[in-house]
């Protein structure tokens, strides 16, 4: 079968087209079908993979054209198959950088749902640091993956994986010494040996290479573009070895400049993928980088050293952590490198980013999808349970830790958020069915829980308690039947309260309760002691049907909100 595929691959080369590089072994097809660049950097093709057409059309977009995305070929059992003006409907999953590594996480609920008739058809995976894994280890995750994505084909559902290659940042690796011998030659090796493994797989359900994932954090520019020269020899090197899928670095929002240095570097790149997000309770009052990324990206379009090339909004979601000098912000102590001072984000409750996760798509990525502009699709971040966290939640709410369960590095997620529900709906698939509890913003505050001690938008940075004090506070929510609330103390104080450093925080349970009140009005209040310890923390509220049997795919529905608070 690997001869017959490759000739039938060899024959649809010539209508393959990986948008726009000029010198990486890349076809370009215009709006006519002429070949525009016909060079390849080698014939010795993986005959497993899929046929990608990205297709350039006459637009009156800003720079005069707009993509669509084609996928064909043949499925392990023969058939042919083809997906035209395929919009990419993902999911992020981090990296499992602990024994079985990510393996285990194909069993879990969330990828059982992801594989059901939802209307997603592709996962992102980010792989580990090569310090972390071995090439042989993650060809190992790599394979669990593209193996799920074939049997959730199997199921109904076109799936496919965007294989992730861990490259260290810029702040951990030296990318301007390229002695013999330097920690990046080492790396590249790696990488490498990593690519030589991944392409030994069966690689038919596999859309797109990721190298590496928002590695340039300098504000040096020789740096970022050391960082990006090196994305660009990966890129190369994965075309020399025969792969003719889409190669794709992640970098987070970008700007016009950034955008040139990008395309000057990364000739060999085929889509840009951007990970944006919007901030500020999300729509309830604007801000943030999404809504503004597709007018970048067209301006950049326009231009003649700019990216000529489509993007994929590699990372989306209703992301609280706020932008410099359009955000609350609050003077928190010692910020970690390239986390900016001054910045605190408030957390909207569940039920509100729900509402942001939709609206978000629907308003910043779904206009200038098929065909419609330059963006070939997106990933939610993250579908998975909180990875690098003891919390409970976190601020990517899509999945939430049950009490039944220890938070810890990826347990299974035994509890479904609305967000889920939103993505669902943003992809146009079937909803299991199964209603969230609604929480009520009783005082006007996106948070949902009401005290006297938290932050707001009005003071992001609260009084301070006295430590041993006692406090109250209060939440409500609405459901069909009566719902559970599981209180949690989480100490923020190490971390002072970053949310790019959730591993090192706990969470303590500090009250259960039924609720008072009418079905419509469940109102649950928790009075608790103050920590003795001076710092910042967190209270959280997890809202479950539990006990109620989880549905056929392992899973409970819930809500969950969260305040930060300090003790002085």
């Amino acid at each position: 079968m690997r001869h017959s595929r490759l000739f039938a691959l060899l024959c649809a080369l010539f209508a393959t087209v990986l948008a726009g590089c000029n010198g990486g072994g890349v076809n370009l097809t215009t709006s006519n079908g002429a070949a525009a660049s016909s060079s390849t950097s080698s014939m010795n093709l993986n005959a497993e993979e899929p046929v990608v057409e990205i297709r350039s059309v006459a637009s009156a977009q800003p720079g005069g054209r707009r993509y669509v995305l084609n996928i064909s070929g043949q499925t392990t059992t023969g058939s042919a198959y083809s997906h035209s003006n395929f919009v990419i409907k993902g999911g992020g999953l981090q990296g499992i950088s602990q024994p079985p590594y990510g393996l285990q996480q194909f069993t879990y609920p969330y990828m059982a749902l992801m594989a059901g008739n939802i209307g997603a058809n592709c996962i992102r995976t980010y792989g580990a640091a090569l310090s972390q894994q071995t090439p042989e280890q993650q060809k190992s995750d790599f394979s669990a993956a593209l193996t799920w994505a074939a049997t959730a084909t199997s199921n109904g559902t076109p799936m496919y994986v965007a294989i992730g290659l861990t490259m260290l940042p810029s702040t951990q690796l030296d990318y301007t010494n390229t002695n013999a011998g330097s920690p990046l030659l080492t790396q590249r090796a790696g990488i490498q040996s990593l690519v030589d493994e991944a392409i030994a797989l069966d690689n038919s359900r596999q859309l797109l290479w990721v190298i590496g994932n928002e590695l340039a954090q300098s504000p040096h520019e020789s740096v970022r573009t050391a960082v990006y020269n090196e994305i660009d020899v990966i890129a190369q090197y994965i075309k020399n070895k025969g792969s003719t899928l889409p190669c794709m670095t992640a970098v987070p929002a970008v700007s016009v400049a950034e955008l040139k240095l990008i395309a000057a570097s990364c000739t060999h790149l085929d889509v840009l993928g951007v990970n944006d997000y919007y901030g500020h309770f999300g729509t309830t009052a604007g801000g943030g980088f999404l809504n503004g990324l597709n007018s970048v990206m067209s301006t950049s379009h326009g231009a003649a050293d700019g990216w000529q090339k489509p993007y994929i909004v590699s990372e989306f979601g209703s992301y609280d952590v706020p932008a410099v000098g359009s955000m609350p912000t609050a003077a928190l102590p010692s910020p970690p490198p390239f986390t900016p001072a001054g910045v605190y984000g408030l957390e909207a409750c569940s039920t509100q980013i729900a509402q942001d996760y939709l609206s978000n798509y629907q308003s910043y990525i779904q206009p200038f999808t098929s065909g419609g502009g330059t963006c070939l699709g997106s990933f939610a971040y993250v579908w998975e349970n909180p990875v690098f966290s003891n919390n409970f939640a976190y601020f990517f709410e899509i999945f939430v830790t049950s009490h039944s369960e220890t938070p810890s590095y990826n347990p299974p997620g035994k509890l479904r958020l609305q967000a889920v529900d939103s993505l669902i709906s943003a992809w146009g698939g079937t909803s299991p069915g199964t209603l969230y509890p609604q929480i009520a913003s009783a005082d006007g505050d996106p948070q949902g829980i009401q005290c006297t001690f938290k932050g707001t938008q009005a003071t992001p940075f609260p009084t301070a308690i006295a430590s041993g004090s006692s406090q109250t506070a209060s939440i409500t929510a609405s459901y069909a039947s009566q719902l559970t609330f599981y209180w949690y103390l989480v100490d923020d104080t190490t971390n002072h309260y970053n949310p790019q450093g959730y591993a090192g925080t706990t969470s303590t349970a500090i009250g259960t309760a039924t609720t008072s009140g009418p079905l419509s009005a469940q109102k649950s209040t928790l009075t608790f002691t103050a920590p003795t310890t001076p710092g910042n923390y967190q209270l959280r509220v997890v809202i479950t049907n539990e006990p109620a049997p989880p549905d056929h795919f392992g899973q409970n529905t819930a809500a969950t909100a969260a305040i930060l608070f300090v003790v002085q």
